[in-house]
């Protein structure tokens, strides 16, 4: 299979994952209290991350550096001598995260039965979440191979498989557990017991995929070498020890044998020691919910960053990925070019290019930031009563997302200037950046503590220490900016002083603040729609329609202003467009 027709295929994996996800969160919202999304949203999910990426990551990102072990063969496959110790060398490998997995599920378990001794009613499936973590993982080496050879139809379709048997299992517990109970949610029992059982299905359609799967192909994989006997067909997927062929056997030394490939091994260590970092980093407001805030308010901060996320993703993810690849290609070629006239004339152009691209989306996210300001702060109620229901409404949930609708313009700022500095970096400040990410995250902790214990702020608190996390990287990141455009002239991409005058211009942090007539609107607009939230509200449907009808004359009148004020951000963005439709034609 191509890479590009595997790319897709895990693209819409992914797609598919996302909507299923999706369907399955809003469904479950309505059988489900607070307190059990909490606990499922926040502390379960905690858990298999704990498990399955503490376990896993660092043998998948050592193995993948590794070559094919199976040809592209339709019928019985047949390995060389070189591929079968290849082969076995990973198989060996991949059969860790197991290991690993039940050592860190044996210390959770070690945990709570010295550390908690009055144990919640759902805490009992808390057992059922570890053996789900425990059933995936013995997948793992499937997986691995799997990856190692591209069989990613193989991935999607497992995969989706057991995505929509989670989905399906997890509705149809609910529902039965409501029709038992007879009541309008289900208990926190009966809640997190669905969502246990689920994802434990989860893990067992795939772990009989992946089998069924490579018991049907190593049915038809031999070793081919006269001189020497190998295991055959299934028994290749068992670890058995190999031999390092580089010793010289005809000098009286005998062959090493070990079962963990030293090399393999050794980048596998580096990768778990990066990977303590990611996950501090990735699972650091998970960790701060559970430590400090109840399960109601986890079950609130879960659902306004699932949505939040989904706002995330599907708007700014896509410009950011896209950005990266335009300045690594852009700014790398420049860089390695010529040092001819023609070249630097080139180099320079390219330069003031892609310094144009980033103050442009700057630009934008700056009114995009506005917009979330003015309208998303005051239409949280609303929104979460329509998508979820009176019964998150009513609590910290509405709160916590007009204080997300502030970070998610972060989240973009960060997104852009941090592909920026990835693209075109030095290794030199890669590594500063690495320490700053570092104090970053403890300058995170010490800020949601001090925002959720001593000023009580909640999932609020979580909010503004991600916030203040976002910012402290934002500002590196355009530090870093500011110096790759001012140092030199070639380094710059300025040929005159006319042009050195123009990049300061353009590097001048009050270029990025909207117009005066724009801010004033944006004031009045976050002025009516809070008074219309106040007063009208948004309890009933009328309410509601109102409530919207005066957002959207709001949002309206808005949008007119800014297209009177600022006339060449608007031309920027059309001469943007018009240039790579010239390109693509």
């Amino acid at each position: 299979m191509s890479f590009a027709s595997g790319a897709a295929q895990l693209m819409a994996l992914n797609v598919w994952s996302r909507v299923l996800t999706f369907a399955l969160n809003q469904l479950a919202l309505r059988y489900i209290t607070r307190n059990v999304l909490g606990i499922v949203g926040v502390e379960m999910e905690l858990l298999l991350a704990t498990v399955l990426f503490l376990s896993r990551e660092c043998i998948r990102m050592a193995l993948l550096r590794c070559d094919k072990t199976l040809p592209n063969n339709a019928g019985p496959i047949t390995m060389s001598h070189e591929q079968y110790a290849l082969h076995q060398r990973i198989v060996n490998l991949a059969y860790l995260p197991i290991a690993f997995g039940a050592v860190i599920i044996g210390g959770i378990s070690s945990y709570f039965s010295y550390f908690h001794v009055v144990v919640s009613p759902s805490g009992t499936m808390r057992a059922v979440f570890c053996g789900a973590a425990f059933v995936e993982l013995l997948a793992e080496p499937f997986y691995i191979l799997s990856v190692n050879n591209l069989f990613f139809g193989v991935r999607v379709r497992i995969e989706g498989l057991a995505m929509f048997v989670k989905c399906v299992a997890t509705v149809a517990c609910l529902r039965a557990s409501r029709i038992e109970s007879d009541t309008l949610r289900v208990s926190e029992r009966d809640g997190v017991a669905a969502f246990a059982w689920a994802q434990l299905a989860y893990a067992s359609v795939l772990l009989a995929g992946f089998l069924l799967h490579f018991a049907r192909v190593y049915k038809h994989v031999r070793v081919a070498d006269s001189n020497q006997v190998y295991p055959q067909q299934l028994w290749l997927l068992i670890p058995r020890r190999v031999s390092n062929d580089s010793e010289e056997s005809g000098k009286g030394r005998k062959l090493k044998e070990y079962y963990a490939d030293p090399n393999l091994s050794s980048l596998a260590i580096t990768f778990a020691k990066q990977g303590l970092f990611k996950y501090a980093l990735t699972e650091g407001d998970k960790i701060l919910s559970v430590a400090f805030i109840t399960e109601a308010i986890q079950g609130d901060y879960s659902l306004v960053e699932k949505y939040g996320s989904i706002i995330a993703r599907l708007l700014f993810q896509p410009i950011e990925e896209m950005s990266r690849v335009y300045f690594s290609k852009t700014l790398t070629t420049s860089s390695t070019a010529a040092t001819s006239a023609v070249s630097e004339s080139s180099s320079a152009k390219e330069k003031r290019a892609a310094l144009t691209l980033l103050t442009l989306l700057l630009r934008l996210y700056t009114l995009l930031s506005l917009y979330f300001l003015a309208f998303g702060t005051n239409y949280t109620s609303l929104l979460i009563d329509l998508l979820a229901s009176s019964a998150f409404s009513s609590g910290s949930a509405p709160q916590v997302f007009s204080a997300y609708c502030l970070y998610i313009p972060l989240l973009a700022i960060n997104g852009v200037t941090e592909a920026f500095l990835q693209s075109v970096a030095p290794r030199d400040v890669l590594m500063k950046q690495s320490y700053w990410m570092a104090l970053c995250w403890c300058v995170f902790i010490v800020t949601g503590w001090s925002s959720i214990q001593l000023a009580g702020l909640g999932g609020v608190g979580i909010v503004l220490a991600n916030s203040i996390n976002m910012l402290m990287r934002i500002w590196f990141a355009l530090n870093f900016i500011g110096e790759y455009f001012r140092v030199g002239k070639t380094v710059a991409g300025a040929n005159s002083r006319e042009d050195e005058i123009e990049i300061e211009r353009m590097l001048d942090p009050k270029r990025f603040i909207p117009k005066t007539a724009v801010l004033v609107a944006f004031v009045a607009a976050w002025g009516v729609t809070h008074t219309s939230n106040a007063t009208i509200g948004w309890r009933s449907l009328t309410a509601k329609l109102q409530h919207i009808g005066v957002g959207a004359i709001c949002f309206f009148v808005v949008t007119g202003v800014i297209y009177i004020s600022e006339k060449s951000l608007i031309s920027q963005v059309r001469q943007l467009v018009r240039s790579r439709k010239q390109k693509e034609q």
